[in-house]
């Protein structure tokens, strides 16, 4: 009986591990994405204020490099989401895509 309970209590322990750091993991992708779409709205609302100004053209192209920023921390987010060790914490934890809501 005595071994049953270790072996229970050493896979518990290996499973809450996984969990935690494929969690924190997860975790710092999402902030990582939110952080970047802060950001990308902050560079779209700056380009509406300077339309028909001298510095339109250097606002899109910011716009233009957020914009590729933003996309770059989706795809890091998606690669992160999709890793074999953390499908099954992201899928029961509902770290959904962030492509499924593109007009966010």
């Amino acid at each position: 009986m005595f071994p049953w309970l270790i072996a229970i209590f050493c896979l518990a322990a290996f499973v809450w591990l996984w969990f935690k750091v494929s969690c924190k993991e997860l975790v710092a992708q999402k902030n990582a994405v939110e952080a970047e779409k802060q950001q990308f709205r902050l560079v779209q609302k700056q380009l509406a204020q300077l339309k028909g100004s001298s510095h339109q053209s250097i606002a899109e192209e910011r716009l233009k490099n957020e914009e590729a920023l933003y996309l770059e921390v989706q795809k890091k987010y998606e690669q992160t989401r999709r890793k074999p060790l953390n499908r099954i914490p992201a899928f029961l934890f509902g770290f959904n895509s962030c492509f499924e809501n593109k007009n966010n």
